[in-house]
């Protein structure tokens, strides 16, 4: 891609990461685009969303649900998604523990917790005006029917759009989109970043999708 200096990538704040990972975070941030978003940042299995979405992310980040799942994430148990975190954690016995004492992650806590309240009142509040496009990826065992109900949540909240990206199937496909139903499309893309370097785009593809996907979006809202 050549240098973003010589775009307009505004557009892309209009679209919103619901998962699964952090990569359509960097694709924003690799464009100069830095929005404040719940799940931007987060690790989202598909059921995990689905059940988080469908309950309006009520009590999410609780204190008493996190658990250590990374040296610098956390786990919430109550819906199974995961947040990077300023309380560390180390491997001790085989898995991870918190190395801080439990005053000093409350402290921590608290001022993530507010944030995290301040980024879903944000969520909702954007999606109930509507216009943004959701972005989900989906892996090769998922399908439409497996984001049926995510959409319909998103769908009743707004009028909003619903970006799902999964690897072509066949070259012929990359870089395309199919308008599945009005506002849900299913985008299709030649790689996804490895879980282990979400940083590693197939950027080209990705802003040929948004694009796309942001003009049908427009021509539905006229």
């Amino acid at each position: 891609m050549e240098s973003s200096e010589r775009f307009d990538f505004s557009f892309l704040n209009s679209f919103e990461s619901l998962g699964i990972n952090c990569e359509f975070g960097f694709v924003q941030r690799r464009c100069g685009v830095e929005p404040g978003h719940l799940l931007r940042w987060a690790f989202t299995p598909l059921d995990s969303l689905r059940q988080a979405i469908a309950a309006d992310f009520c009590e999410l980040y609780q204190f008493k649900n996190l658990l250590p799942s990374g040296s610098d994430m956390v786990w919430d148990e109550k819906y199974h998604i995961s947040f990077h975190t300023k309380m560390k954690s180390t491997i001790q016995g085989g898995g991870f523990q918190f190395s801080e004492a439990e005053k000093e992650r409350r402290e921590i806590w608290e001022a993530e917790h507010k944030k995290i309240l301040y980024l879903r009142e944000k969520f909702l509040k954007s999606a109930k005006v509507g216009g943004n496009i959701y972005v989900l990826k989906l892996d090769s065992k998922q399908s439409v029917p497996d984001i049926l109900s995510i959409w319909g949540k998103i769908r009743s909240l707004g009028s909003n759009s619903l970006l799902c990206v999964r690897e072509a199937l066949v070259c012929e496909e990359i870089g395309t989109i199919k308008t599945v139903d009005l506002g849900l499309h299913l985008g299709n893309i030649d790689r996804f970043a490895p879980n282990s370097k979400a940083d590693d785009l197939s950027i080209g593809i990705w802003l040929k999708l948004c694009q796309l996907a942001w003009e049908v979006s427009y021509t539905d809202r006229k």
